[in-house]
């Protein structure tokens, strides 16, 4: 996994590297962000949550004073980036993103931008071609090749490159054979007794190995935070993981269903990306929590908010500009304050929530 920057270039300069990992992520996240803004769906965001009552945005401003992204207006209609590219650049190659880059945040020009993800769909690293592709979907008339460096990213061994690629896939054809294997199979509960608390996966992760007993997130935790609390037998709760409201909306009945037949009230839980969403759902059901912890949750306030009155405590936890959740067009942060949110000082990765790493160099237990 790579390691969550702390302090990333910014800019035009993000780009004179092509293998610095910090860059290469600020990249993915420039790309990203001018996708959304792109494709309408970062303004989109803001009005449904204006209507709503519930001030939102994908890119806040404070995060945006330390890495800026160019504010731009949707093209009136598709175009193809790489005719922008030869047109406006001549020739294609992952050396001229600088310039490109630089022309992208001097003239805030779609054109530019559609340029740069076209050029940077050649880049050596497997997360910006996935973060270029995603943003050139968002106005090709070519879909073929971003279509397909998407489908390649859902097998990386990069769980942060696989995550973005995954999710952007999701969004444009839920049902490509590629996701498949990527969802795990929902399992019924069998009654037992619970302790009282467990961890909850996301999106993608039904198979992943830091979140049942004895992974490594799973460990710090039981052995650190939660002391010896947490549930270990081999019914642990899971989810299948898939990325649409059908599959979150069974994912919390299975919830409910594993605390009631494990005889449990008040559980306490930690759920990372998409389990939070779970979370939130399951709370509305006639089920109680005591402590919940919520990792690198998507903000959808339309589609998901805790019942407060079910649940002792919540706490978010999460990192700034995450990749992932400009992938999910998720709202940035909670506006509601009784979410007790607390913004990690590094960038991007939407894993760092649970690298025990993270937190003891931060010190996030002491915000729970």
């Amino acid at each position: 996994m790579m390691e969550a920057p702390e302090n990333p270039p910014r800019g035009p300069a993000a780009f004179a590297s092509l293998e610095d990992p910090e860059a290469v992520q600020a990249q993915a996240a420039i790309l990203l962000a001018v996708g959304a803004e792109m494709s309408g769906d970062r303004a989109a965001v803001q009005g449904m949550s204006a209507a709503a009552a519930q001030p939102m945005d994908m890119l806040l401003a404070d995060e945006l004073e330390e890495f800026p992204i160019p504010r731009l207006v949707p093209p009136g209609r598709r175009m193809s980036p790489r005719v922008a590219m030869e047109r406006r650049y001549g020739r294609n190659e992952p050396r001229m993103m600088v310039q490109i880059a630089e022309d992208l945040y001097r003239t805030r020009s779609s054109t530019a931008a559609a340029a740069l993800a076209h050029a940077a769909m050649e880049h050596p690293h497997e997360l910006v071609r996935v973060a270029a592709a995603h943003a050139a979907l968002a106005v090709t008339t070519e879909p073929a090749q971003p279509y397909a460096i998407l489908v390649e990213g859902t097998s990386s061994e990069d769980e942060l490159t696989r995550d973005v690629a995954a999710t952007a896939l999701a969004r444009y054809n839920p049902e490509d054979p590629a996701l498949r294997a990527l969802v795990g199979e929902p399992e019924l509960p069998t009654p037992g007794i619970a302790h009282t608390s467990t961890l909850v996966h996301g999106t993608w992760a039904a198979n992943g190995t830091w979140w049942p007993p004895n992974g490594n997130f799973w460990d710090y935790i039981d052995q650190n935070v939660w002391l010896n609390d947490l549930y270990a037998n081999n019914d642990y709760y899971k989810w299948s993981g898939g990325y649409s409201r059908g599959a979150r909306d069974q994912g919390a009945d299975l919830l409910t269903t594993w605390i009631n037949a494990h005889g449990v009230n008040d559980l306490s839980l930690m759920a990372h990306s998409h389990g939070a969403s779970v979370t939130m759902l399951a709370s509305w059901r006639g089920v109680t929590f005591g402590r919940v912890v919520f990792l690198s949750s998507p903000v959808h306030p339309s589609l998901y908010n805790m019942n407060f009155a079910a649940v002792q405590k919540v706490t978010s936890i999460r990192v700034k500009m995450d990749l992932v959740l400009l992938a999910d067009r998720s709202g940035a942060r909670f506006s509601d304050p009784r979410y007790n949110e607390h913004v990690l000082p590094v960038w991007f990765n939407h894993s760092a929530t649970h690298d025990p790493a993270v937190w003891v160099r931060h010190n996030v237990p002491t915000m729970l």
